[in-house]
Order: structure tokens, then C-alpha cells, then sequence
């Protein structure tokens, strides 16, 4: 998610549960890739090590899908909020994130957790 604006495809950032609601049904009736990420402490550091490990698969294999596809980058908080099991991103039904890096493809089952979003052959099967 390095550079935005050279990406093919839409990209959003998406800070909060409601801003991705209304960013979903914006983009009903196109494919729709949700990528639940750390949000980067104040200094710029990520917190979160799978999240660290999984971004270059995900700027590899992201930055060459086509323009019909639409990703978006959830950031589901801080550490201390994400552990919190009353995390935004934890309670809603529709998504049920459990850990991150995670992974899915909006509207379906697709779903990657973990260390495979580390893994770009694996990441390229979801999305391409």
C-alpha cells in the first residue's frame, strides 16, 4: 500500500466500522478485497509482526490487480484496542475478524488469516 496513487486498482483506507460499511455498500456489485491490518502506532511503527511480515506479499501482488477489482486497507486499531474482545472489527457479523493480517474477499467465505497473506502465490489464488 506503499504508493497509492501508482496503483491500478481503487484503494481506500478504512480507519473505523463505519466508514467501512459505507465504503462496501458503496462499491456494491464490484469485487471487493478487505485487508484488516494494524493501525500504525504514532511514530509509524507497526505493532504487529504478522502484519509486518505480510506487507510485501500484499504490495506485490496488490499493486498489479486490475481496475475492476477494489482493495481496501481496514486498520483495526491500536494494539490495545484490537485485543479488546469488544473490537469493532471482532463484534461485526458480517466479518468476525479473529487476528490479523486477515484477508477476505467481501460478500463471500474467501478468507486469508495469518501467515498466509504472507505468502504471494497464496494471496495471487484469492484475489487473481
Amino acid at each position: 500500500f506503499a504508493n497509492y496513487c501508482m496503483m491500478p486498482a481503487t484503494r481506500v483506507v478504512i480507519n473505523s466500522i463505519e466508514e467501512y460499511r459505507k465504503t462496501v455498500a458503496s462499491l456494491s456489485g464490484t469485487p471487493v478485497f478487505a485487508y484488516f491490518t494494524a493501525t500504525l502506532n504514532g511514530d509509524g511503527t507497526n505493532w504487529c509482526p504478522d502484519c509486518v511480515d505480510s506487507k510485501p506479499a500484499m504490495d506485490n501482488v496488490f499493486g498489479s490487480v486490475s481496475d475492476d477489482i477494489n482493495l481496501l486497507q481496514v486498520h483495526v486499531g491500536l494494539r490495545d484496542a484490537w485485543k479488546t474482545e469488544k473490537n469493532d472489527f471482532r463484534t461485526e457479523s458480517s466479518l468476525k475478524i479473529q487476528s490479523i493480517p486477515t484477508l477476505i474477499e467481501v460478500g463471500t467465505a474467501k478468507r486469508l488469516v495469518g501467515d498466509q497473506c504472507a505468502k504471494e502465490d497464496i494471496v495471487e489464488m484469492l484475489i487473481l
